[in-house]
């Protein structure tokens, strides 16, 4: 079983509750644009209903979860919690799709289409820190091995990410969605340009990672050290504790997998896999890792100790019998 929260958690950082705040007047906002939209409401009538919105839902979302002692960490304990924040946007996608077929004037569904969009981000953002909060409380302070991850299949989500937002975004302009469709083409033109960017840096060598030439007014060229992107100081890592294992996902999002959902450990010419059941793998360039044979040696043993769990008893370590006396025989000449 994972490991459970300790007992004596503390209130959620400034960070989480902030953004639980943000979440939480994004919910009132767009319910009230949707609530405006759908019964005609005037232009005066919006501007002051978004200004109260906005500040009461600052104020009881930050006051909610300041009082709520671990609530970020139970938050990311589990898929299931993971997924209450989607709840809110999940609703909006439904009204939004209800008020299209419904006699509703265009502008409900249009408000209940952006707080879709912007409460499921909200609800990521919140989501994402609560896993990462959860896997810092379960494990200890010092890891045992530490490796820099760099996931070969990064430029492949992100360019799903992109391909995915550039679909939604033409399909939204091409029904007159405005600026949210102009803003998700534009995130998706972006995601792209920087996976092109990614698989362009993995497939060069250090020099020519390290500098760049930018053209000056003169026709010539100057080569700047802009560093490695590349280099494992820049990079990801994953962290082997007693517990299990925390993967940063990015700089700012963590997850924890116990030792028990660990499968294997295997290390290719291009890249070391850590096989996970009932989840993807986690898998990391080769090339980013200072021993990677050694990293395995390490990974494998602290798997093995926590699978054979914590020895209570000399006994119990050589398989001797809980009762009863050990007898010793010599034979003399």
């Amino acid at each position: 079983m994972s490991p459970s929260l300790p007992d004596d958690l503390d209130t959620p950082d400034v960070g989480f509750v902030a953004a639980f705040g943000v979440y939480t007047a994004a919910t009132l906002t767009f319910a009230f644009l949707t609530a405006a939209a759908a019964t005609g409401a005037a232009v005066s009538t919006l501007v002051g209903g978004i200004t109260s919105t906005v500040t009461v839902g600052l104020v009881i979302g930050s006051l909610l979860a300041s009082r709520r002692e671990g609530l970020a960490e139970r938050l990311g304990r589990d898929l299931r919690s993971r997924l209450l924040p989607f709840s809110v946007p999940a609703g909006f996608g439904a009204l939004s799709l209800g008020a299209f077929v419904s006699p509703f004037p265009v502008g409900a569904a249009v408000g209940a289409g952006l707080g879709t969009l912007v409460t499921g981000l909200c609800g990521w953002g919140i989501s994402s820190m609560g896993r990462s909060r959860y896997a810092r409380a379960v494990v200890s302070d010092d890891p045992i091995l530490t490796v820099s991850h760099l996931d070969p299949r990064q430029h492949w989500w992100m360019a799903a990410i992109g391909l995915f937002s550039l679909s939604f975004g033409g399909a939204s302009l091409a029904m007159g969605g405005g600026f949210p469709g102009f803003w998700l083409t534009a995130m998706g033109v972006m995601f792209l340009l920087f996976t092109a960017v990614v698989f362009y840096n993995q497939n060069r060598d250090e020099d020519s990672r390290r500098r760049m030439r930018l053209p000056s007014r003169f026709g010539s060229g100057r080569s700047y050290d802009l560093g490695d992107p590349l280099d494992p100081e820049y990079l990801p890592e994953l962290r082997i504790h007693e517990e299990g294992i925390v993967a940063h996902q990015s700089w700012t999002s963590e997850r924890f997998v116990p030792w028990e959902r660990i499968s294997g450990v295997d290390l290719t010419d291009d890249e070391l896999r850590i096989g996970i059941r009932r989840g993807l793998d986690l898998r990391c360039k080769r090339d980013v890792v200072d021993d990677p044979e050694e990293a395995v040696e390490t990974i494998e043993r602290v798997r093995a100790e926590a699978e054979r769990g914590p020895v209570e008893d000399v006994r119990e370590r050589y398989g001797s019998p809980e009762t009863g006396t050990l007898e010793f025989k010599t034979e003399v000449e």
